[in-house]
């Protein structure tokens, strides 16, 4: 089962070595990596150019912002599994792509989703959330719960049903996939209560108020639309379930427990 990861950058040259290096590193064999750069000036393509791997394919060109080079990544993977791993992120073990795979073996779900930290990329790093989805319920979604996008592995037979972002969306073009995703009539999907992804903060959607503000209204927007309710309504409670996250988070701070070992911690 081929996993195509897909790893969108721009001038991500600080970081994106530790998120190939944490790609190369997983023991599932049937690995094809993709990155979409847009074109960076930084010395992004260098830090790739020493990172060579029959695995890794990069295209670097101009483009529309994040959701436009994410559809690129779409258009070109091969593999029957997809999953999106920026440039600053990076997975927390070796293992995590072979419990994805046994994941969808046992359960032959539609999508696998697992939990994420969002760190603070010191030395060592800082927790400051820690995103324990828990298993999925229609009458959650209903209350603002969606998973980490990070964390998300979706068959390419599903994507190919519920279409690719929608790029309209200029921050939660990831979250109106998801809600595509969750309103599929039968869709199987699949907890894997493991620690994933380390996710960077700092990205398109935590990088300030202003952002905050604007990926409110886009989500509102989105549950409106895919949903059928009051989005405005029902994206205030999005930040209920993030509370006892971030009170997670707190209390790990530095020295958090190895990644990738905190399997039911939600």
């Amino acid at each position: 089962m081929l996993i195509s990861v897909i790893t969108v950058s721009w001038n991500a040259a600080a970081s994106i070595d530790a998120t190939c290096v944490s790609v190369d590193a997983q023991t599932h064999p049937e690995v094809e990596h993709l990155v979409i750069d847009g074109q960076s000036t930084d010395g992004t393509l260098a830090v790739l150019a020493r990172r060579p791997s029959p695995k890794r394919h990069v295209l670097s060109e101009p483009d529309q912002g994040l959701y436009d080079a994410m559809n690129k990544g779409l258009a070109r993977a091969r593999g029957e599994i997809i999953v999106f791993l920026n440039a600053d992120d990076r997975y927390s073990g070796p293992g995590v792509l072979a419990e994805v795979h046994r994941a969808f073996a046992e359960a032959d779900a539609d999508a696998v989703y697992a939990d994420i930290d969002m760190v603070v990329h010191d030395d060592p790093p800082r927790v400051q959330r820690r995103w324990r989805s828990g298993p999925h319920a229609p009458w959650k979604v209903l209350m603002g719960w969606h998973m980490p996008h990070p964390g998300l592995f979706i068959r390419r037979r599903m994507l190919d049903r519920i279409g690719p972002f929608d790029t309209s969306y200029r921050i939660a073009a990831d979250y109106d996939m998801m809600l595509r995703l969750m309103r599929q009539r039968g869709v199987r999907l699949q907890y894997l209560p493991l620690t994933a992804v380390e996710m960077a903060v700092g990205g398109i959607s935590t990088s300030g108020l202003r952002a905050s503000w604007r990926g409110y209204l886009e989500s509102a927007r989105a549950l409106g639309q895919h949903a059928g309710v009051a989005g405005f309504v029902i994206a205030l409670a999005k930040p209920i379930w993030k509370l006892p996250q971030w009170l997670r988070g707190r209390a790990a701070g530095h020295g958090a427990r190895p990644p990738g070992t905190d399997e039911g911690d939600r």
